[in-house]
């Protein structure tokens, strides 16, 4: 299963690399306007390289776009998918809970029944 932080590192390359394309750059051009080598912008496009906010900052500028709510909208995504499957197995879960605890108590009053209704040992009987 892949960890929310895994999916957005995907979103965050889809939407860099849609952006560089959607301008007309090419990796080798993206690269020489950044004062970097090409394979910096290939590892970070097929997820062998992580950024920084600053370096997906530079990209877009770079890019022509530097629209820190677009970026943000871009990964917002992943996060309203999590919330709400976190909030359902939540709900799923709080009954379960409440049934729990009745068992226990259920239980708990129970032996104390039988601790109480024991027969206490005579010290003559062995």
């Amino acid at each position: 299963m892949n960890k929310p932080w895994q999916e957005k590192s995907v979103r965050l390359q889809r939407y860099l690399k849609s952006i560089r394309k959607k301008s007309g750059l090419t990796q080798k051009v993206l690269a020489a306007t950044l004062n970097k080598p090409q394979s910096y912008i290939s590892k970070y496009e097929r997820g062998e390289r992580k950024l920084d906010l600053f370096e997906a900052l530079e990209i877009l500028e770079a890019c022509g776009r530097y629209d820190v709510n677009e970026l943000i909208d871009e990964l917002k995504p992943a996060v309203s998918k999590e919330l709400p499957r976190s909030i359902e197995s939540f709900k799923l879960l709080a009954p379960a809970k409440d049934k729990i605890k009745t068992i226990v108590s259920t239980k708990n009053k129970v032996d104390k029944q039988i601790v109480t209704k024991k027969s206490p040992v005579k010290k003559n009987q062995k």
